[in-house]
């Protein structure tokens, strides 16, 4: 019988796993607590944004390895630096989700869960 070999943790995947679950539950609730419609659209707005922090950190992370897929950034951020497009990016996307309204407010929060899980388990 062979020893059974643990699998190194991936720390990265762990820790976006927690935030995942912090913006779903934000998620979960801005859709289906009886609020207004405002309270819906502040909780779609804080799980988009937490979202967007923690892509934002990976992104730093990627860059500085040369492994970034976001082609706006760049592999090595060369074309536009981290900390210019995130900023921007979340303005841009708490701006659309006020004019806009909650539905696309929380197909943005979803394609960024989306994202952010992507980059997880990818290495």
């Amino acid at each position: 019988m062979q020893p059974e070999v643990s699998r190194p943790r991936n720390r990265r995947f762990e820790i976006v796993a927690v935030w995942l679950g912090w913006a779903a539950l934000m998620f979960w609730l801005g859709a289906t607590c009886g609020c207004t419609p405002r309270q819906r659209k502040a909780t779609l707005a804080a799980s988009s944004t937490t979202l967007l922090a923690v892509d934002w950190k990976m992104s730093s992370d990627y860059t500085g390895e040369c492994r970034e897929m976001n082609p706006m950034i760049g592999e090595c951020g060369q074309r536009v630096p981290v900390n210019l497009y995130f900023p921007v990016v979340i303005a841009a996307n708490l701006a659309l989700g006020y004019f806009l309204g909650e539905a696309p407010l929380g197909v943005m929060t979803g394609l960024e869960g989306h994202v952010v899980l992507r980059n997880a388990t990818t290495d």
